[in-house]
């Protein structure tokens, strides 16, 4: 069984990115642009709606912009196919130099695709089942003398969600680009098969290509300015309350998301790359034998 020498495969991914940058950005600005200005509305639509629905102006209104959001999320995953598979093709010198605009979509982008569908759809799934025991845990609370609020309630749906993460990224995600575009095999099946025994070493790995992504949105995220809850307010007044703050945060974290998506795509995607060469036993092009 291979093992990923986590280090080395960290410094591939940094040393691929920093170093191709403008070529990566070349290659996914336009797709970046639509997914990032179709997310915009989109979100703020939906969030929108499930203020009219909390407060009882229209409460109808959540359905559509529901489909909305998943329409939205169809599309986000086909340009995220086309950009993940043009900076893949980068990392693994099968495309020699940048572009000033790129976008194509042959057969390495409808694996891609299909690939991304197929592993949202599986978190889809396990996330249920996360928020059915977490429902059930909040149903039987009370009888136990819990009282949480709807903060703490959020927070522990959200714990599930990322615990399911936790679990899928490493197994699936991260080896999903340099697979769907260097191989022909069905992806999650050759994802999983080549991450097991690998499981911490690729948690590793998905911790350092995402934390530079995630440390800048929060350090952003401190310095936008926001509004205090009113005292007192809790329950629908609280969730009415949250999501009219992430409505004007909207666009300033909706910017920061741009601008730091060529570093964490191509750090994703580097790291992929060694990754995958490292467990599928392939050499950089021109390493020696």
């Amino acid at each position: 069984m291979s093992k990923i020498p986590v280090l080395a495969t960290i410094r591939a991914a940094y040393g691929f990115t920093f170093h191709h940058l403008g070529a990566i950005i070349g290659a996914i600005w336009l797709p970046m642009v639509i997914v990032t200005v179709a997310g915009f509305f989109v979100l703020h639509g939906f969030l929108g709606a499930a203020i009219d629905m909390l407060s009882g102006a229209n409460p109808s209104a959540v359905g559509p912009a529901l489909l909305v959001m998943i329409v939205y999320l169809v599309a986000a995953l086909l340009l995220y196919a086309v950009m993940y598979v043009a900076i893949t093709q980068l990392a693994l010198g099968v495309r020699k130099t940048g572009v000033i605009v790129l976008f194509a979509f042959g057969p390495p982008e409808r694996r891609m695709f299909r690939a991304l569908l197929a592993l949202t759809g599986l978190c889809l799934v396990l996330a249920g089942a996360a928020l059915l025991v977490v429902m059930v845990i909040l149903a039987l609370a009370p009888a136990a003398g819990l009282r949480l609020s709807q903060m703490e309630a959020s927070a522990l749906l959200s714990l599930g969600a990322y615990a399911v993460m936790a679990v899928l990224v490493p197994r699936f995600g991260l080896l999903l680009p340099a697979i769907g575009v260097a191989e022909e095999t069905p992806v999650l099946r050759r994802a999983w098969e080549l991450s097991a025994g690998n499981f911490l070493a690729l948690l590793a790995l998905v911790i350092a290509v995402l934390a530079p992504g995630f440390v800048i949105a929060q350090l952003a995220s401190l310095l936008l300015p926001s509004a205090p809850l009113p005292p007192g307010v809790s329950g629908t007044a609280e969730m009415i309350a949250l999501f009219r703050q992430e409505q004007a945060m909207l666009p300033a974290l909706t910017g920061i998301g741009f601008f730091v998506s060529p570093l964490t795509l191509g750090l994703i995607a580097g790291g992929s790359v060694a990754a995958w060469r490292a467990l599928a036993g392939t050499r950089p092009e021109g390493a020696p034998k």
